[in-house]
């Protein structure tokens, strides 16, 4: 478990270069993110040949923003409250052997989550949004000889937004220059194959091609 409370008081002042004008801004930010974790797993050996690995995970996050902007010059106040939840069931399972030079492992990942956004009482998704995903993964290690090794891999990952990412609360960084996150981003996912070796175990050598969805990035608006 774990549980973040941010508080962030700010005073902008913008001056309007066509007749000097001068506004000022009181912003008022609370963010509090509460995060819950269980995790699961077991090991065991199979038939005398197989190594098993096999686990289960489950987290939430719930995440209540208040936003409080307060232009003061005109007496004019804008209120905004968000409501994040986001639930993750995961459950994993890989099975390797070894055929005398030749190591394999193959494994899967299922996991499902679910998450809700209300933004000032009505939701953004307009109704829960639920994504279910498989990861496969593949690898293959050769020992060639005592000085070589050869290693071949898939793997498919899923990368998902870190809090900052998701808090939609405005926080400036400047007069004119503001970060805001944005909750209804979506995880980014990878896949990647992996060619490489080990020599004289010295030299390593590898190469590699990865294809990413929904991939995070940061965006300057002017």
């Amino acid at each position: 478990y774990a549980h973040i409370n941010n508080k962030d008081n700010e005073i902008v002042k913008n001056t309007q270069q066509s007749n000097n004008a001068i506004d000022n801004y009181g912003i008022n930010n609370r963010s509090t993110f509460n995060t819950y974790a269980l995790r699961a797993e077991y090991k065991t050996r199979l038939l005398g040949l197989f190594d098993f690995n096999a686990g289960i995970r489950f987290s939430e996050i719930r995440n209540n923003t208040v936003s409080i902007i307060d232009k003061q010059s005109q007496n004019i106040t804008l209120n905004n409250n968000s409501l994040l939840n986001e639930r993750t069931f995961a459950t994993y399972a890989t099975l390797g052997r070894k055929f005398n030079r030749l190591s394999t492992e193959a494994g899967l990942r299922a996991e499902r989550n679910e998450s809700e956004y209300v933004k000032n009482g009505e939701s953004v998704f307009n109704k829960p949004r639920m994504q279910n995903n498989l990861f496969p993964s593949l690898s293959f290690s050769y020992q060639a000889s005592d000085n070589a090794q050869v290693n071949l891999n898939y793997t498919s990952k899923i990368n998902r937004p870190q809090f900052s990412d998701l808090d939609p609360s405005v926080n400036y960084l400047s007069s004119v220059l503001y970060q805001q996150g944005n909750p209804e981003l979506k995880p980014e996912t990878s896949h990647t194959v992996e060619l490489g070796g080990t020599f004289w175990n010295k030299l390593n050598l590898s190469a590699g091609y990865s294809v990413t969805k929904n991939a995070i990035a940061y965006l300057i608006e002017p």
